[in-house]
C-alpha cells in the first residue's frame, strides 16, 4: 500500500504537470486567448438575449433539469492504471483498495469542480425563471452530494461487470433515481422526501449487498484511462500541436466502407489518403473542429458580418492545413517504392481536398442560415465565395506540392 499510493500521487502529479505546460503554452499563443475573449463576450450576449427574449412558458425547469441530470449521470471513475499495471500491480491487488479510494477522491473532487462550473452557468437562468438565491443554494448543496454518490454507483459497476451482472439494468436504475433526485433538488417538494431519501439509500444497500469489490477491473479501468487520456489529448489539440503524441488509430468501420465502395484501384493513393485521413489523421478532427469554432462565433455573435467573414476563413485555414496529409512520415515504405508518379499523389490529395472543401463550406453556410443571419441568395452568394477562396488555395497548394520532394 505505501508503494502503490506515491505511484499513484506521482502519476497525477505528472499529469498536472504536464497540463500546466500546454494551457501556459495555449495562453502564451495570443491568438488563441483572443479567440477564447471574443467567444466569451458573445456567449454572454447570446445569454442575455436568451433570457430576456425566450417566452415566460418556455420550459426553462426542464432545460436545466435535463442538462444536470446528464452531468450527474455520466461521471467517470478515472482509476490511473497503465498497461504495465495489469504485471507489476496484478500481485499487490489485495492493497489496491487504498489505490480506490485516492483515485476515488480524486475522481469526486473533479466531478464535484466540473459540477460547480455548470451550476454557475445555470444560475441566472435558474434566478430569472425558475426560484430563488435561497433555493438555488439548496440544491447546490443536494447535488453536490449526488454527484458523490453517482460516482461511487459507477465504481460498483465496474465490479459487477465482472460478476456478469445485467448493465442495462444498472445504467437505467442510476438514470432513473438521478432523474428524479434532479427533479426534487430542483422542486423540493415535501411529498417526494420520503421517496428522495428512501430510493438512494436502497439503492445502495443492494449494490453493497450484491457486489464482491475483492477483485479489481484490470481491464475496464485500463481501457477507460486510454480513453480519458486521448480526449484529453484530443481537447489539448484543439488548441496546441502536441509533438510526440501519436493520435489512437479509429475503427470508423462505415467510414472506411464508403471510402472502399467508391475507390477504384486504379487510384491506390486515392484510397491510401482516406484511409488515413479518417483512421489516424488529426486532419479529420480539423474538419469538424474548425466547423464547431465557426458555428459558435456566428451563434454567439448577432452580426451578419461575422458569418461573410468566417466562413471564407474558415475555409482557408482548413485547406492550408491539408498538405500534411500527403507530406508526414508516417506511410509505409511501399508507399515510396510503389510505380504511380507523385503527380497522380497530388491529384488524388487535390480530389479529397476538393470533396471536403466543398462539404465543409456547405456545413458552414448552413448554421448562418439557420440562424437569418442571411437569406437564401446571401447564402448561395457566401457559399460560391468560400468555395471559390478554397479553391484556389487548393490549386495553389498543388502547384507547390508538385515541385516539393516531400510527396511520399
Amino acid at each position: 500500500m505505501k508503494q502503490n499510493k506515491p505511484l499513484l500521487q506521482q502519476r497525477i502529479h505528472i499529469t498536472w504537470t504536464k497540463a500546466t505546460r500546454i494551457i501556459t503554452l495555449i495562453a502564451s499563443g495570443g491568438g488563441t486567448p483572443l479567440v477564447l475573449g471574443i467567444l466569451l463576450i458573445g456567449f454572454y450576449v447570446a445569454y442575455q438575449t436568451l433570457l430576456t427574449e425566450l417566452p415566460a412558458t418556455f420550459p426553462f425547469d426542464w432545460v436545466v433539469w435535463g442538462i444536470l441530470t446528464y452531468i450527474l449521470s455520466s461521471v467517470e471513475f478515472r482509476p490511473w492504471i497503465e498497461k504495465a499495471d495489469l504485471v507489476f500491480l496484478l500481485p499487490l491487488e489485495h492493497t489496491m483498495p487504498a489505490w480506490r479510494k485516492t483515485a476515488f477522491l480524486y475522481s469526486a473532487g473533479m466531478a464535484m469542480l466540473r459540477l460547480t462550473i455548470v451550476l454557475f452557468l445555470l444560475y441566472p437562468l435558474y434566478r430569472v425563471r425558475i426560484g430563488t438565491s435561497l433555493e438555488w443554494w439548496t440544491a447546490i448543496s443536494m447535488l453536490l452530494a449526488l454527484q458523490v454518490w453517482t460516482l461511487w454507483v459507477r465504481v460498483m459497476e465496474d465490479h459487477r461487470k465482472l460478476q456478469g451482472f445485467s448493465n442495462i439494468l444498472d445504467q437505467a436504475c442510476l438514470w432513473g433515481i438521478t432523474a428524479f433526485l434532479v427533479f426534487w433538488s430542483l422542486h423540493p417538494y415535501q411529498i417526494y422526501t420520503v421517496l428522495a431519501l428512501f430510493l438512494p439509500i436502497a439503492h445502495s444497500i443492494w449494490l453493497y449487498k450484491t457486489t464482491k469489490t475483492s477483485q479489481m477491473p484490470w481491464m475496464i479501468w485500463q481501457k477507460r484511462e486510454s480513453i480519458i487520456r486521448h480526449r484529453w489529448q484530443s481537447l489539448a489539440s484543439w488548441f496546441v500541436e502536441l509533438r510526440g503524441v501519436e493520435p489512437p488509430i479509429k475503427k470508423r468501420t462505415w467510414l472506411i466502407a464508403i471510402i472502399h465502395r467508391f475507390t477504384t484501384k486504379k487510384e491506390p493513393f486515392t484510397y491510401l489518403y482516406w484511409r488515413t485521413l479518417i483512421r489516424r489523421s488529426d486532419l479529420f478532427a480539423s474538419f469538424y473542429r474548425i466547423w464547431i469554432w465557426a458555428a459558435l462565433f456566428v451563434v454567439s455573435l448577432p452580426y451578419a458580418w461575422v458569418s461573410w467573414a468566417i466562413t471564407p476563413l474558415a475555409i482557408g485555414l482548413f485547406v492550408l492545413q491539408m498538405p500534411r496529409l500527403i507530406t508526414q512520415q508516417t506511410y509505409p515504405l511501399w508507399v515510396k517504392l510503389y510505380p504511380v508518379s507523385a503527380r497522380r499523389a497530388v491529384h488524388s490529395w487535390a480530389t479529397i481536398t476538393r470533396i471536403l472543401t466543398a462539404l465543409l463550406g456547405l456545413l458552414l453556410v448552413i448554421m448562418p442560415l439557420v440562424m437569418k443571419r442571411v437569406s437564401y441568395i446571401e447564402a448561395m452568394i457566401l457559399l460560391l465565395i468560400t468555395w471559390a477562396i478554397g479553391f484556389v488555395i487548393i490549386g495553389w497548394n498543388k502547384r507547390k506540392l508538385s515541385h516539393s520532394n516531400q510527396v511520399n
